[in-house]
């Protein structure tokens, strides 16, 4: 049985104590607090078929841009690609995004990251890191763009303030702040 995120998401290769881990990783890293990679390591040791894992240990060293993090990202995204048949098709696309940025094809990335959100856009990591990488690559525009088309699928899921923050930084970052 597939297990679904608080925002209504399936997660393949996860139980129930490693979701839990994930879900604390995952606002850890929304509230840019703390460690989120101590979590998610610890989770990835109890549950290493937990594909969603080793998707958010990607992001993060994609966040570092840090060449030195390349091979733990290399890692993570071969991680994710042996577990392909068992995988969602949300996480086989994050990976296939994290591959594009390990590739040096930083906006391919944001663009697979944003087809990952077209599908699911109550997705927090994706966003997440298309928001991350819009940053990086000077795409004021998604800035505030990216979050705003996936506002309306949040209702009140767990982390919509997330969301109304990353879209209020781009309003900021595009002069469009009321």
């Amino acid at each position: 049985m597939m297990l679904r995120d608080c925002r209504d998401l399936p997660v393949s290769g996860a139980d129930r104590t490693a979701l839990d881990g994930y879900e604390r990783a995952a606002t850890t890293f929304a509230r840019y607090r703390t460690d989120p990679l101590a979590e998610i390591d610890s989770v990835i040791a109890a549950a290493p078929d937990f594909a969603m894992a080793h998707c958010f240990r990607a992001g993060l060293m994609l966040c570092s841009t840090e060449r030195a993090a390349e091979p733990e990202l290399r890692r993570s995204i071969e991680a994710v690609e042996a577990l392909h048949p068992r995988t969602t098709e949300r996480e086989r696309g994050h990976a296939i995004a994290a591959r594009a940025w390990l590739e040096g094809d930083f906006r391919r990335a944001g663009r697979l990251y944003g087809e990952v959100l077209a599908r699911w856009p109550r997705d927090l990591l994706a966003l997440q890191l298309a928001h991350q990488i819009d940053f990086f690559t000077g795409n004021a525009a998604a800035l505030a763009e990216r979050p705003a088309r996936c506002l309306d699928a949040w209702g009140d899921a767990p982390g919509r303030s997330y969301v109304s923050g990353m879209h209020a930084f781009g309003l900021e970052e595009t002069d469009r702040f009321p």
